[in-house]
């Protein structure tokens, strides 16, 4: 289906709403200009106690695997539309392959910081 303007109009909404709670939880980090809060699920615990600590862990994980799948799926979509020597699936155990193994084989987050910036 098609959204036309009302489509627009709720991307720009949305893109508002995501605007407004970054700004707050950055100011939930801080406290008269200092950092007092490393991470969300800190935030959820000073906010809700141990089971909002436990409730933003879970959405936390969730997004960030939600996030990673999503990637590949695209990855393997992208590159089978493109190049179309393998089918999806096996585009997409190629990419997971191709980044899963160099991480697997580093032992120390040194040697991840050096592969960040290549």
């Amino acid at each position: 289906m098609l959204s036309g303007w009302a489509g627009v109009f709720l991307m720009l909404f949305a893109a508002v709403v995501n605007d407004y709670t970054g700004k707050m939880l950055i100011r939930c980090l801080y406290n008269r200009g200092q950092r007092v809060n490393g991470s969300y699920p800190e935030i959820g615990r000073i906010a809700y106690g141990v089971n909002g600590e436990r409730i933003v862990r879970v959405f936390y994980t969730t997004v960030l695997l939600g996030v990673t799948c999503l990637y590949l799926i695209l990855a393997g979509l992208n590159l089978e539309n493109i190049i179309g020597f393998l089918n999806q699936k096996q585009w997409i155990m190629v990419c997971a392959l191709g980044i899963l193994v160099p991480f697997v084989l580093m032992r120390t987050l040194k040697e991840v910081a050096i592969v960040r910036y290549a």
